[in-house]
């Protein structure tokens, strides 16, 4: 009676075994962003918004309340000791460009790790120090390269794990006229949630304090292609703000602007001007100039 039934179960077995293996990744597909999405919602948005002449746009500056947070680097970082699979010092990954006294690259070193795809790295150094981001990591090191200390995006920004709350796009750059590090990236789900994260450190430091702050937070729309440039004065960000399916509409690029003095002060009350677009079109958001001269005018590309 059971012999029919024993030459079944390692069949079965191995079946649901596969099955349960095929599935996991696909899980964890759908869970992360859409890196596509804003492709797409681009795509549509080039075909249905209106052009707005320059005398339709609006800059008017606006008290807003935002959530804010104070993140001291060092006591929230992951020591380089601690990381598994952490970058060793660069004489141990010296490649031929750092050894031939004839290359024009001065360096390597491995930089943090991925987490996602695609990894969207960015790096910006300061006087004392280097920090680099991806999508899934933000990492600092000393001018030799090597790694200091690590966190993911979301420990950086809220210091937890938001459920269906992701960090992508993150743009750095450091403003030799503040001596400060300035750090956006957008946040979200892509449907039923968005915002932006802003972050500036309190000195050339960037294992020191950095005053966080949550912007345009929606659950209307979400948004992408954050840009970052910097005056002497303020920060620029344009933004491509895109309708979710429910919400319906076309996609906004607006571009916001607020004044350093307020986010050196870590000011949960910011004035805030926002231009409804900052091009006559909304192809995406546009890339906005860093100044490496005092200067009060803001530069824009697209």
């Amino acid at each position: 009676m059971l012999q029919p039934f024993r030459r079944l179960v390692l069949p079965v077995c191995c079946f649901m075994l596969a099955t349960l293996t095929f599935a996991r990744p696909q899980e964890r597909l759908n869970d992360r962003y859409d890196e596509e999405a804003a492709e797409r919602a681009r795509e549509v948005n080039l075909k249905t918004a209106p052009f707005i002449a320059n005398s339709e746009q609006s800059a008017s500056p606006h008290a807003e309340s935002v959530p804010t947070r104070s993140l001291v680097w060092s006591t929230a970082a992951h020591p380089a000791d601690e990381i598994s699979g952490a970058a060793e010092h660069i004489s141990s990954t010296l490649t031929a460009a750092d050894t031939d006294p004839n290359s024009p690259v001065v360096r390597t070193f491995h930089g943090p790790l991925a987490g996602s795809t695609p990894p969207d790295p960015m790096i910006a150094a300061g006087p004392v120090n280097v920090m680099a981001l991806t999508n899934g990591q933000y990492a600092v090191y000393d001018k030799s390269g090597k790694l200091l200390s690590s966190m993911q995006p979301f420990q950086f920004f809220t210091g937890q794990f938001i459920d269906n709350t992701f960090f992508w796009d993150g743009r750095i750059l450091f403003d030799q006229n503040t001596q400060r590090f300035v750090i956006v990236s957008a946040a979200g789900d892509q449907r039923t949630h968005g915002s932006a994260y802003l972050a500036v450190s309190a000195s050339s430091d960037a294992t020191g304090r950095w005053n966080v702050f949550e912007l345009s937070h929606s659950t209307q729309y979400w948004v992408d292609y954050p840009g970052l440039g910097v005056t002497s004065n303020a920060v620029f960000i344009p933004l491509f703000r895109n309708p979710f399916p429910s919400t319906g509409g076309t996609g906004l690029c607006p571009l916001l602007v607020i004044g350093i003095p307020e986010l050196l002060a870590g000011s949960s009350n910011l004035n805030i001007t926002q231009f409804d677009q900052a091009l006559p079109s909304c192809p995406g958001s546009a890339g906005p100039v860093l100044n490496l001269a005092p200067s009060t005018t803001g530069y824009l590309l697209a």
